[in-house]
């Protein structure tokens, strides 16, 4: 099996944006926003929402409690088109 070559890298300075060759300079703002809700104690929702856009075109992920630890996915929510 042919091997793949290795991506070189360096360390970041502090303060420096992340960057590669891919163009990652702008990946910092598609790293979406989380938000989180509860509804009682057997509903819990996660939201996610890139930066500069509105609370209304979030995407929710909302998991359900099944018996006393174990949380199941329910339901997506997109937004409206």
């Amino acid at each position: 099996m042919p091997r793949r070559p290795r991506r070189e890298s360096r360390a970041q300075e502090p303060g420096e944006a992340p960057s590669d060759a891919d163009g990652g300079a702008g990946e910092a703002k598609r790293e979406p926003i989380w938000t989180t809700e509860r509804q009682g104690v057997d509903t819990f929702i996660l939201y996610a929402r890139r930066a500069g856009q509105a609370e209304d075109r979030r995407t929710g992920l909302v998991f359900q409690r099944r018996g006393f630890a174990s949380w199941v996915l329910t339901e997506i929510r997109l937004p409206e088109l």
